[in-house]
Order: structure tokens, then C-alpha cells, then sequence
């Protein structure tokens, strides 16, 4: 793309942009392992823990920075690796510092003619350009920097750029970029990630720089409107967290049998795994199987007359999903009569 500064490469080390983390975290981990091994180059870490940043250089043969705005001067993107609730503080503070690299019209003379013991003169008054924050700063051994130019990037599944306020004023861009995978360990998700889809929601100007970026690192990319984030967020939560939930609700019901808890899951674990990777080896209409596949009304109305309450909802919601896969599985089996008895929550005529 014209006007980007930096070459991509794979195969040698990319020599002009440089990737620095701001939080060292599983996310940054993972992320900053997942590169470097990938031939990008990544500066090193920051964060509020000195120790997790140690130890996320060492991880991934970076640097561990001190300060924030030592990481900043070291880096053309940053990417806030920390939790969505300190997103937008962290922002604050990077914001802060970099306001007082502004120049803006002050009395400067006054704070000349003040320490020089002269008294007001008219034209000590006169304002002119000067960074007089530069003197307050200075004081409060702040280090200014510039964000011109810079990428500033987070990693929210939810959240969107326009978190990063003000910062066209700084002639930086804003970008969330989202893996969609769970990341469950510092030490072993980057091993796993290259599968993931990256989402890409921010400015046009450069959308197609950072999907080129992940693509060539080996993922499938989709660029995402702001306005559809939270939905989309709310799909993953679906596929993954939700799940958990669901296998937690069958234990409950294995223990209500006389199950203890390890033996409830483990006694579910081959059943779940085969049906997850059936899932995602074929999709979900060849990989469906059970009652509602079957049409098998008797079984169903059992189930539902033994579950409690909350499960027993829950059943029929995701049985009318269920319903919807199994006509396009069997488009000449009739589901009718099952969909009513779902309509009527499972109530017998």
C-alpha cells in the first residue's frame, strides 16, 4: 500500500516495523511469541507487573521496557494486551504524555519574566507557540514522545477503536484486531493460534496493510464494521463459553444420577469431544445426531417431563435450533408435530 513505511516480508526479519505490548498477559504472550517466530519483529513489553514483563521477554527473546514511553519510542504499533476494563486507561495515559509533546500558544515570557524577577511588560505578555507543558512535564520527569505515524491497537472481542479517542489528532490510527480463539495458556496457546481468524475493525486507510499482515503470517482474516462487534462477540461467546456452560449442565444431571463430579465428566468428556470435532470437521447439519434428528417425539417429551425448570428451558431453546438443522439435514422428514411441542414449552396437549 502507498504511504506505509515498513516492508513484510516472511522469511527474514522484518526490519522496519517494530511491535511493542503493552501488557504481558496470556493475550500478549501468545501474541508476541506467535510473531516472532513468524520472522516480525517485536520490540519487547511493558506492563504495570515489572515481573510479567520479564518474563515475556524471556518468552519470546525481546526486550522488557522499563517505562511506557520507552516501549513507545521503540515501537511503530503497540498493541494493549490488557483487559478490555483498562483498555481505555491505558489509552488516557499514553494520550496524556503524548499531549505534551503539542506545542500550543502560551504567555511563555511570563514564565521567563517570572523566574527572572522582571515585572509585567506588555510585550512579556505577548503569547506565542511554546510547549509550556514541556516545562511542567520536565518537572514531573515525564518523557515526551509523538504518536505521529504510529499504529495503537487492542485486542477486545467486544470493544471497538473508537475507544481510542482523539487519536487523529495525533496522526496515529486505531485498530482492534481480534483472534477468534481461546487463549488458555501463556506457554502453549501460540502454538495453536495459527488456525485462528483475525477480525479487523478501524479505519479504511489501513485495513488492507493489516490483513495482509495476518494473512501472511498464515490466518484467515475478516474485516468487521464497528457496529458489528458486540454481535459478533456475542457469537463466539456462544460457540465457546457457552458450551462450558452446557457440559456443566449435563454433570449436574449425571450427579442428580448418582455421578460424583469426576466421574460425571469423564464419563461425558468422549462424547463431547467427538461431537465437537465431528462439528468441526463436517459442520454442524452432517454431524447432527440424537432425538431431534430422529424426529423422536416419545423420547423428547420424556426428557422434558424429568428436567428441572431452568435445564428444561434451556432444552427446548436449543432443540428449535436443533429442529432448523435437521430439515436441511432431512428435508423430506416431517418436524411439525416436534416444533409444537416445543411452541407449547414442552406441555402435553
Amino acid at each position: 500500500m502507498n504511504g506505509i513505511p515498513w516492508e513484510h516480508h516472511l522469511g527474514r526479519k522484518v526490519i522496519g516495523m517494530r511491535i511493542g505490548f503493552v501488557g504481558a498477559g496470556k493475550v500478549g504472550f501468545t501474541l508476541g511469541k506467535y510473531m516472532s517466530e513468524r520472522n516480525v519483529c517485536v520490540s519487547g513489553y511493558y506492563s504495570r507487573s515489572e515481573e510479567s514483563a520479564r518474563q515475556a521477554s524471556l518468552f519470546t527473546h525481546t526486550k522488557y521496557y522499563e517505562t511506557l514511553e520507552e516501549l513507545i519510542e521503540s515501537s511503530d504499533a503497540l498493541f494493549l494486551t490488557v483487559p478490555d476494563g483498562a483498555i481505555e486507561g491505558v489509552w488516557n495515559s499514553i494520550l496524556y504524555r503524548a499531549k505534551l509533546d503539542e506545542a500550543r500558544p502560551c504567555a511563555a515570557s511570563d514564565i521567563w519574566g517570572a523566574r527572572m524577577g522582571i515585572p509585567y511588560r506588555a510585550k512579556l505578555d505577548e503569547a506565542r507557540p511554546c510547549a509550556a507543558s514541556d516545562i511542567w512535564g520536565a518537572r514531573m520527569g515525564i518523557k515526551r514522545y509523538s504518536l505521529a505515524g504510529k499504529f495503537i491497537c487492542h485486542c477486545s472481542g467486544v470493544m471497538t477503536s473508537a475507544v481510542f479517542s482523539e487519536i487523529d489528532q495525533m496522526g496515529a490510527f486505531g485498530y482492534s484486531i481480534h483472534p477468534l480463539f481461546a487463549i488458555h495458556s501463556k506457554s502453549q496457546s501460540y502454538r495453536e493460534i495459527s488456525q485462528a481468524y483475525f477480525t479487523i475493525e478501524g479505519p479504511e486507510a489501513y485495513l488492507d496493510f493489516w490483513k495482509d499482515f495476518f494473512e501472511k503470517l498464515g490466518n484467515p482474516v475478516r474485516v468487521i464494521q464497528a457496529e458489528q462487534k458486540v454481535l459478533y462477540h456475542g457469537a463466539a461467546v456462544f460457540a465457546s463459553n457457552l458450551v462450558t456452560g452446557l457440559f456443566e449442565a449435563g454433570v449436574d444431571l449425571l450427579m442428580d444420577c448418582g455421578f460424583d463430579r469426576e466421574s460425571g465428566e469423564a464419563a461425558l468428556k468422549p462424547l463431547f469431544l467427538h461431537n465437537c470435532q465431528s462439528v468441526a470437521h463436517v459442520g454442524t447439519t452432517a454431524a447432527l445426531t440424537g432425538p431431534v434428528e430422529r424426529a423422536d417425539e416419545k423420547t423428547i417429551q420424556k426428557h422434558l417431563n424429568v428436567l428441572p425448570p431452568e435445564e428444561r428451558e434451556i432444552y427446548i431453546r436449543l432443540s428449535e435450533i436443533l429442529v432448523n438443522i435437521a430439515k436441511r439435514k432431512h428435508p423430506e422428514r416431517d418436524y411439525h408435530s416436534l416444533s409444537q411441542i416445543f411452541e407449547r414449552n414442552g406441555e402435553v396437549k
